[in-house]
């Protein structure tokens, strides 16, 4: 890592004994900063923070950690290696530019498309992905194109836990997600909110090939009174609608349909 500018964010205030301690269960909670470092005096430890905790992870938080306190500090930015610094030496030097620049991550998966010139080193790839990146637990490569009627796409395993499902938040709302049997893509949140703000007050909206739920959902949290009928075929997809229709609470204004 190579230090760069200071940045100014809530953090947790520990004493030193509790350190690691706290250091461990703000990872497991997905609150700690990633690219800010953790500093501390001669008596206590300053963990920087991503966001602030909800009021069950506070009362969680303080249950376990003696002495925790909120506090806001300056903290050292830190800049991440590129995979292009992870692997240089690693993979032919020539294939380096090969490398992709971006890649979708859904919750704690990630989905890259891996060039087929780089196709012998696609398990380094998801390797160095998962070093580079401490949210992400599983790394999938993409295997041919969206298709069917359900909008699938085979995914293979490149690195981590060998999992397809995952929580992903999106809009101020939660979805459980299984990218393979489900279609998703976050690459649509901009769009999934710019449909959702069309949406009146008291309308009725039928929302065909509902998914897992990201325009019917969304529009039924954002617009006063509107009632959603959300249609879908894919079986598994289904499921998962009705799942986060309970799990944001819209049960009442969201009406699966298969």
């Amino acid at each position: 890592m190579i230090a760069a500018a200071r940045k100014r964010c809530l953090c947790v205030c520990v004493p030193k004994c509790y350190g690691q301690e706290a250091i461990m269960r703000l990872k497991a909670l997905r609150l700690n900063a990633d690219g800010l470092k953790a500093k501390r005096d001669a008596e206590f430890v300053y963990i920087p923070l991503a966001r602030k905790p909800t009021t069950d992870e506070w009362v969680s938080l303080q249950a376990s950690i003696p002495q925790i306190q909120p506090l806001t500090q300056d903290f050292e930015e830190r800049r991440r290696k590129t995979l292009a610094e992870e692997l240089s030496g690693t993979i032919p030097q020539n294939l380096i530019a090969k490398l992709p620049r971006a890649f979708d991550v859904i919750g704690d998966i990630a989905i890259v498309e891996v060039p087929p010139e780089l196709e012998a080193y696609s398990k380094l790839l998801g390797s160095a992905m998962l070093k580079l990146h401490s949210r992400i637990r599983t790394v999938l490569a993409k295997r041919g194109p969206v298709a069917g009627t359900f909008r699938l796409r085979q995914l293979v395993l490149l690195a981590g836990a060998p999992k397809t499902d995952t929580f992903y938040k999106e809009n101020g709302c939660m979805y459980h997600v299984d990218v393979v049997r489900a279609y998703f893509s976050p690459r649509l949140s901009g769009e999934h909110r710019r449909v959702a703000s069309l949406v009146g007050k008291h309308e009725t909206v039928v929302d065909m090939f509902a998914g897992v739920g990201p325009f019917a959902i969304l529009i039924a949290k954002t617009a006063e009174n509107a009632m959603v009928y959300a249609v879908e075929l894919n079986p598994a997809a289904f499921e998962l609608l009705k799942e986060n229709v309970r799990l944001n609470r819209v049960e009442k204004r969201v009406f699966p349909v298969f």
